[in-house]
């Protein structure tokens, strides 16, 4: 369908809050915070002798910022404005907007649902992602706090009058004590107590006694494998709750979990979401932070914990905070591979979620489903969930970099040939129309429209010359599905 040398070339195979003053305080809180966990960074890099990357350009920081808050690459208007504004905090201006968008709430109860929940297929588990989600979304909306999302969520609230509720996380458990206290203690204390499951382990930190003993929280009568003594319940960090007659364990145990007093379930917070945002955690693995590799880092993690702690576990402020440093608006490697902590922006493959929303935008296609996204929970036939299942099945995860059989998938799929056909694609036909004349002007809209940046001199020449080796309408297309399948618009970098 394309020349080869266009695919080398482009490098295809490589809501408003209540109180307004509140959220202008917390930005100031969190510009501040930005800047001494700045410094403190630099200090790190310094004492190991480490260069850290320039500031990327705003149209590469608009286009991670979208992608990271909304869940879909800018639109072509919002990239026009950015690129031509000239004020000095528009960075800061654009957070804030997108914080409050709609698009927010949205995209991060899929975030969240990811983390929280793992991919089943169970018919019946999957009934329940859809209700999980919308909860998350309303929680979300109303800016609960992570301590009470996560207190609903471990106490299995029950659905509200709408249905929704976060049921699918106990579910997606089997309400098993011993799977409460391995994925609780990972996600919420950052802690891979489920080592200990079985034997204690040489080099491990934890005991088996120690994670029967948290198991002992959330179910009567645990007993001890090892001796079939009944155990009793008590925590493996920190100060464990005091146990009474009667006393409901679970609850005792959310309470101890989010308490101001307990360190680790901030840290654990504080570091999983700095993992989404960076690429990495401050201390990894995100999942053991009581081992950390740097101490400087380690300090860095503490202090934006306690900041966090501070001000009522307020997700927006952690975000406001992260998105704000230096650190969060650096280029990335040009090398992907780069292991260097923190000095480049990690180089981050697309979610499923995020590509089907941002080919429909750079296309102008109806986004069907995105509202209420049912498509990995339903057997609902859309185009949405034809694409996501086709995801599914060549291994997604947005983790790790797009796989050979996701890359495939994405340039053969209906999906996408409909979207870029030169017959189909109502750009490409809007361009089309238009006299050749306004060539220089439609390569110009393809690079904003998909990529959220101007074409360089060299890059509109070339591109003259490939449209006028055939016909005009076809090679506009061709352009179209090169950039959709370049590797430039399928990261975040």
């Amino acid at each position: 369908m394309v020349a080869t040398w266009l695919l080398i070339a482009m490098g295809v195979f490589c809501e408003t809050p209540p109180d307004a003053a509140h959220s202008d305080l917390a930005g100031a809180d969190a510009r501040s915070l930005a800047a001494i966990l700045d410094r403190k960074l630099v200090e790190c890099w310094a004492a190991e002798g480490l260069e850290p990357a320039p500031q990327a350009e705003d149209s590469v920081f608009l286009r991670r910022l979208y992608l990271d808050l909304a869940g879909h690459i800018p639109p072509i208007y919002e990239v026009r404005d950015f690129l031509d504004d000239r004020s000095g905090d528009k960075r800061l201006v654009l957070i804030e907007r997108l914080l409050r968008s709609p698009d927010y709430a949205r995209h991060f109860s899929h975030v969240w649902r990811s983390i929280l929940l793992p991919l089943t297929t169970d018919i019946e588990k999957k009934r329940l992602v859809a209700p999980f989600e919308e909860w998350l979304r309303k929680q979300l909306r109303a800016n609960a706090g992570y301590d009470q999302i996560v207190r609903g969520i471990l106490l299995s609230e029950k659905a509200a009058r709408d249905g929704v509720s976060p049921e699918a996380f106990e579910q997606a458990i089997d309400n098993k004590p011993e799977n409460w206290a391995s994925t609780s203690a990972r996600l919420f204390l950052g802690i891979k107590l489920e080592c200990a499951q079985c034997h204690d382990h040489p080099q491990g930190q934890w005991t088996r006694q120690q994670f029967w003993e948290f198991a002992a929280f959330f179910g009567k009568d645990v007993k001890y494998p090892a001796t079939g003594i009944t155990v009793n319940a008590r925590t493996p960090v920190g100060r464990s709750p005091r146990l009474e007659a009667d006393a409901d364990c679970r609850s005792l145990l959310v309470r101890w979990l989010i308490s101001p007093e307990n360190a680790w379930f901030a840290r654990a917070s504080v570091n999983r979401v700095w993992s989404y945002f960076l690429g990495r955690g401050l201390v990894e693995p995100i999942d053991e932070i009581e081992n950390p590799q740097a101490v400087g880092q380690a300090e860095i993690l503490n202090e934006l914990a306690r900041q966090f702690i501070a001000h009522g576990y307020d997700l927006k402020f952690l975000i406001r905070t992260i998105t704000a440093t230096r650190a969060y608006q650096r280029r990335s490697a040009a090398d992907p591979e780069v292991k260097v902590p923190l000095t480049h922006m990690a180089v981050r493959a697309l979610s499923p979620e995020q590509l089907f929303d941002s080919i429909c935008l750079a296309t102008g296609r109806r986004n069907q489903g995105r509202i209420s996204d049912l498509a990995r929970i339903e057997p609902v036939d859309t185009v949405r969930s034809q694409f996501l299942a086709g995801f599914d099945e060549a291994g997604s995860n947005s983790n790790t970099p797009t796989s050979l059989l996701q890359a495939l998938y994405l340039m053969n799929s209906k999906f996408m040939s409909e979207a870029t056909e030169a017959e189909h694609s109502g750009v490409v036909v809007g361009m089309a129309q238009a006299p050749s004349t306004h060539d220089t002007r439609n390569i110009q809209e393809l690079f904003l429209n998909t990529l959220g940046r101007r074409p360089r001199p060299q890059e509109t020449v070339e591109l003259l010359n490939y449209i006028a080796t055939g016909e005009r309408r076809e090679r506009l297309a061709d352009i179209l599905w090169v950039f959709l399948n370049s590797s430039e618009f399928m990261f975040n970098h």
